[in-house]
């Protein structure tokens, strides 16, 4: 068992989730890499990833565990041989068991680049507000979700954005949509998220160590 840190940026940010997953496994497949399988009727492979994105957004961490006879370095030269160069690995661990990423996630770090002039007072909205809505997934709603937004700062010319992610998931688009929604003429601006971390603040592929 491996945890492997991939990245996913164009193309591969404009891909649905369960496309994105086809696409890794198919890579597998080509690179002769050995998967374990699941038990039961519709057995598939034994590969987790943690909470998806939404549609363009970038990342430099996104993780996945793989049930592999392989090391992680092993893996990771086989894997990026025949990958596209948007999914590639970046970084992976041994593990004894299954670190089950998925669960282990608490938060997200996102940086928005492009809002300029903007980053300033969208930090002060946050810090200010008792309470912060965004629209439902659907759109036919609001939702309070000050709690969720954990930390909001500028650095450089970036905006950062901690959120809360995992079995309770900020999207960091409905985020942006809220802030956004009083401007005339909103700048263009894109997404990256840095990096997975968690409830102690730990990066995600530190749980394969401890």
């Amino acid at each position: 068992m491996i945890l492997v840190k991939f990245v996913k940026s164009y193309p591969a940010s404009y891909m649905a989730n369960m496309d994105m997953a086809r696409s890794v496994m198919r890579t597998f497949r080509r690179a002769g890499i050995p998967v374990n399988m699941s038990n039961g009727f519709n057995k598939h492979m034994n590969v987790n990833f943690t909470p998806p994105l939404p549609i363009s957004v970038e990342s430099e961490a996104e993780y996945m565990s793989v049930d592999t006879s392989m090391t992680a370095i092993e893996f990771i030269d086989r894997y990026n041989a025949c990958c596209h160069s948007s999914l590639r690995a970046v970084a992976g661990l041994d593990c004894q068991t299954n670190p089950n990423p998925a669960a282990k996630v608490y938060s997200s770090l996102y940086r928005v680049r492009g809002l300029g002039e903007y980053n300033a007072l969208f930090v002060k909205t946050i810090e200010d507000s008792r309470e912060f809505y965004v629209k439902s997934s659907k759109g036919d709603s609001l939702k309070e979700v000050r709690s969720l937004i954990l930390d909001a700062y500028v650095d450089g010319d970036d905006l950062m954005l901690l959120l809360r992610s995992g079995n309770t998931t900020l999207r960091i688009d409905k985020v942006l949509e809220a802030l956004t929604s009083d401007i005339q003429s909103a700048p263009d601006y894109t997404i990256t998220r840095l990096e997975q971390f968690t409830e102690n603040n730990l990066p995600l592929l530190e749980i394969a160590r401890v």
